[in-house]
């Protein structure tokens, strides 16, 4: 059994394992925003999911961006908020999943790795 489970661990570090664990989150955060407006319509569950969106894709919208002081009036930087906020509404549902998926396949990457050296010096 634990071999089974070493096995299963070893295929999600290859290239296959990883694009198969991002497709399956993807599948996983589209059923949950469905499930989320069919049955609460919104609400607060509906709330919690998007201000994970935002975070995740105010993040990635952060990679992107200068990393330069703009000097701007009050209104410009509540302009400058709100778009980018809009933005990393719009681009998190994609973004979300990929990252998550990532974090978990460099997670069991390394603790395969970690398995891998403990085999080696006969623990």
């Amino acid at each position: 059994m634990q071999n089974e489970k070493f096995d299963f661990k070893k295929s999600l570090c290859s290239s296959g394992g990883r694009i198969g664990l991002i497709v399956a989150f993807y599948a996983v955060f589209l059923g949950l925003v469905v499930l989320l407006v069919s049955m609460f319509g919104g609400g607060i569950p509906f709330l919690i999911l998007a201000a994970a969106f935002v975070y995740f894709g105010w993040r990635a919208l952060a990679k992107i961006t200068p990393n330069i002081f703009l000097i701007m009036p009050i209104g410009g930087w509540a302009i400058y908020f709100l778009i980018k906020g809009m933005l990393a509404l719009a681009i998190g549902p994609f973004i979300a999943p990929y990252q998550l998926a990532k974090k978990t396949a460099d997670a069991v990457q390394k603790s395969v790795k970690e398995a891998a050296e403990d085999e080696k010096a006969g623990i």
